[in-house]
């Protein structure tokens, strides 16, 4: 049994300060992660069609509210994004 009431579970959590950075056809959200550390996450939207997010946000999350709408959510406030797709890295150079 599926509960469509309950929010969706974060693709993405991160830990502190994030960056936003918008270019023509990406958003891209980087920051710390927050269930390791060490590691850089790097989110990035293709094609996005959001309103305007600030240059930075604290301790965001990012959920798939289906397959082209994510929902990302701060300290700051709640956005939707449409996307064609989205692409999750995790830089784990600091490591080595």
């Amino acid at each position: 049994m599926i509960e469509t009431g309950s929010p969706p579970s974060p693709l993405a959590t991160f830990r502190g300060r994030v960056a936003c950075r918008r270019t023509a056809d990406a958003l891209t959200l980087s920051g710390a992660a927050a269930d390791a550390a060490d590691v850089r996450l790097i989110l990035t939207f293709i094609r996005p069609s959001s309103p305007e997010l600030p240059g930075t946000l604290t301790a965001a999350s990012v959920s798939a509210l289906d397959e082209r709408h994510y929902r990302i959510g701060s300290e700051a406030g709640d956005w939707t994004v449409e996307a064609t797709s989205l692409h999750v890295h995790r830089d784990i150079g600091e490591a080595f």
